[in-house]
């Protein structure tokens, strides 16, 4: 998993398009659920859960398509 974050942080740095900042995500998103309301606070979380499952999903799909590739 270390060469996929390795190769991941050089697509980010290779291009502004690509720019993501995965240490600052937390506190930006800590931030924003505290400025909601109770009601609008369950929706956003409802909504980062649902963006990490479908993440995570998309990573171990890229995984196996990757395990399946004939070694070079």
């Amino acid at each position: 998993m270390s060469e996929y974050h390795d190769l991941l942080n050089r697509i980010r740095d290779s291009d502004p398009g690509f720019a993501f900042d995965r240490d600052g995500r937390p506190a930006a998103i800590e931030a924003v659920r505290n400025a909601l309301p109770t009601m609008e606070r369950d929706l956003f979380n409802a909504i980062i859960e649902d963006f990490m499952c479908e993440l995570a999903a998309a990573e171990e799909a890229w995984r196996q398509v990757a395990h399946r590739l004939p070694s070079s």
